[in-house]
């Protein structure tokens, strides 16, 4: 057994509600990625063949953004499920099945659209990442919809008292206490 030292900090275990606040600005900041990496490559796809280097890297760009959002969308599931009434669970279970089936269309449009397919079929590539990048666009105005409402509401579900100060950070040290207690 560890025992505290003078110097070391109380843990308590993470706040749900500082975590939900967490969470939610973590998805806000990967939906933003996602729809940049989206404009750009919308941008590219507008036009006629890009540059092979260019729209690599555009596609880089999204399939690493998405797979931010999809790992966050994990880790906000997993906070989420165990909590919420019947109601918010069902549409937690309808956007996880969502989300398998998302994976299963991208993974399905990366593995017919080679960078050969692409250079022989430029406007085919097009079509095709619109309606890509459309799926992503409604998943991610879906998550807007559904998870920051549930996120905010866990976030202030803390009552009305100070706001706690984060895990793991102490507010005095061992030794202040006991100064403190010494000098009352």
């Amino acid at each position: 057994m560890v025992l505290p030292t003078a110097d070391s900090a109380i843990s308590a275990p993470p706040d749900p509600a500082d975590a939900a606040a967490a969470l939610l600005a973590q998805l806000r900041d990967a939906h933003a990625s996602l729809a940049l990496a989206m404009r750009v490559l919308e941008e590219l796809t507008c036009g006629s063949l890009a540059d092979r280097e260019r729209y690599a890297a555009a596609r880089w760009r999204i399939s690493q953004a998405s797979l931010s959002r999809r790992t966050l969308w994990g880790k906000i599931y997993r906070h989420l499920i165990a909590g919420v009434g019947l109601q918010d669970a069902a549409v937690l279970n309808d956007l996880q099945a969502d989300e398998m089936r998302m994976l299963h269309c991208s993974a399905a449009h990366v593995g017919r659209w080679t960078m050969a397919a692409i250079d022989q079929d430029w406007p085919g590539y097009c079509r095709a990442s619109e309606v890509v990048r459309g799926q992503l666009s409604a998943r991610t105005d879906n998550e807007r919809r559904l998870l920051y409402p549930m996120l905010e509401r866990l976030s202030r579900a803390r009552g009305n008292g100070p706001p706690r100060p984060a895990a793991n950070v102490p507010t005095h040290s061992w030794a202040d206490r006991i100064t403190a207690t010494r000098t009352r």
